[in-house]
């Protein structure tokens, strides 16, 4: 497992520079996430990793975003 993670966050490095960033919860099923320094902009379900740990997210709750890949994708780090 720590192969796979190790390689998934090379990969997403390799795309653009990462960065973090933080949201809130807007909805739980499905999950979206409102980024908390650009209220315009809501993540769905498909642009967040959630490891299985973290999971699930529940409306209102704060998170620490590892955005990647250009701001495409966002890896959830942990609650805030």
């Amino acid at each position: 497992m720590a192969g796979s993670l190790k390689e998934l966050f090379q990969g997403m490095a390799a795309a653009g520079m990462p960065g973090i960033t933080t949201g809130k919860v807007t909805q739980e099923e499905p999950v979206t996430v409102t980024l908390e320094d650009d209220q315009k902009v809501t993540l769905s379900a498909s642009s967040l990793i959630i490891p299985s740990a973290k999971a699930p997210l529940l409306k209102g709750e704060e998170l620490y975003l590892l955005s990647v890949n250009n701001n495409k994708l966002f890896y959830v780090l942990d609650r805030k």
